[in-house]
């Protein structure tokens, strides 16, 4: 029998062997549906402003809350969350008593460096000594569980390599031991993953991942940005025009579970957000058109190059940018200025929605909340991306906005 063919054969035993094994869970029709929460997200002005102490967070459309970031404490050699003094946290796992599961997320981008986190790594007896202090930290704060967001164990930020597979070692053996340490109080552990092949191989065994995360949220966005020199969609949910690689959401699926994962495994990363170009020529407005210009920062995300869902939203009801929607793919929009945006509209979102149900995988996760428009600035009701989410789920007609009347 072919490796190959043994290989799948055995996979899906595992896979059947481990649904058979798993807990319930909070769910919408059966999936998991994950938001994260950034601290940061009130420091933006005005409407785009996401103060958890003004907004009722707990009443956004999602079965799990992530709370964004914890850092690695080199002092104490535990989590650290840097803004703990603002008293979000306990909002935030305030939700609880609404039936929401809320979970801490460890690293996130700025704090995934090699100088940040390959000190973790250095040892059994480090790792051994941290399970203790983040299990602590996890249930003194009235968390369920962590969400391991080290971007990326061995491969930092997709830049610099560890020599040969012991940070991928180590990272394994931080896994199996989170999930013994956790077990007594039934905290959940989730990993959150690359959509890059390469990254993945360099990173992740996933044969521990099957057997000791609850989930894997598969990061499947940031396929272009405006440092390509020429417009790209944020996730593709297929090849955009003039792509050759296997390059987009579908193949970022299928890659992870020709690997061995699960697809019980598999949370989907969708987001909440576009990147955002300055096209060279205005009348060359389409994917793939040069955009040798540094893009302007949004006015509410104060990023150069990415918008939030809110803005780009706005920008089609009122500034009278052009949006288009390309079916199987994706969309993007533009004004007669220069400025472009690919992203994830509602109808994206849709047609992946039904990816998720066809292939079975256990649900989405959303990057961020405070990227959806929460406060109804566009005139579609709150959070019009979470719930069309929803709606699509349960098998209803989502509103398309900006589109519907």
């Amino acid at each position: 029998m072919p490796e190959l063919m043994m290989q799948t054969i055995l996979s899906v035993f595992a896979c059947l062997s481990l649904l058979a094994l798993a807990p319930s869970c909070s769910c919408i029709d059966g999936k998991v549906v994950v938001g994260y929460f950034t601290d940061w997200s009130h420091y933006r002005p005005g409407a785009g402003s996401y103060d958890i102490k003004k907004i009722d967070v707990c009443k956004t459309p999602c079965t799990h809350l992530v709370y964004s970031f914890a850092k690695y404490d080199h002092k104490k050699n535990g989590l650290l969350i840097e803004d703990m003094a603002q008293g979000l946290v306990p909002i935030l796992t305030g939700c609880a008593k609404e039936g929401k599961t809320i979970l801490l997320a460890f690293g996130g981008w700025t704090y995934s460096t090699a100088e940040q986190l390959s000190p973790l790594f250095e040892s059994e007896q480090v790792i051994d000594e941290f399970i203790v202090n983040a299990h602590k930290f996890i249930k003194d704060n009235n968390f369920h569980g962590l969400d391991m967001d080290l971007e990326y164990p061995g491969y930092y930020q997709a830049t610099t390599k560890s020599p040969g597979d012991h940070d991928k070692k180590m990272f394994s053996y931080l896994l199996k031991g989170l999930k013994k340490k956790f077990q007594a109080d039934k905290f959940l552990l989730t990993v959150a993953v690359s959509a890059n092949p390469e990254v993945v191989d360099v990173s992740y065994e996933v044969d521990v991942l099957n057997l000791n995360a609850d989930w894997i949220g598969l990061m499947a966005y940031d396929y272009y940005s405006y440092r390509d020199n020429k417009t790209g969609l944020c996730a593709p949910f297929t090849n955009q025009l003039g792509e050759t690689r296997p390059w987009n959401v579908q193949d970022s699926v299928q890659y992870w579970l020709d690997k061995g994962l699960c697809p019980d495994k598999v949370v989907l990363g969708m987001p909440l957000y576009g990147k955002s170009f300055k096209l060279a020529d205005i009348n060359s407005n389409g994917i793939g058109a040069p955009a040798n210009r540094e893009p302007d920062a949004g006015k509410f995300t104060g990023e150069v190059g990415v918008l939030s869902f809110q803005e780009i939203c706005i920008h089609i009801e009122q500034d009278d940018w052009t949006e288009v929607y390309l079916e199987h793919v994706g969309a993007y929009a533009y004004n007669d200025q220069g400025d472009w945006v690919g992203y994830d509209s509602v109808e994206s979102l849709i047609e992946k929605t039904k990816f998720i149900l066809e292939k079975q995988l256990k649900g989405a996760m959303f990057w961020e909340l405070g990227f959806d428009d929460f406060n109804n600035q566009c005139g579609c009701g709150l959070y019009p991306m979470l719930t069309a989410f929803q709606e699509t789920l349960k098998g209803r007609r989502a509103k398309v906005c900006p589109g519907d009347d």
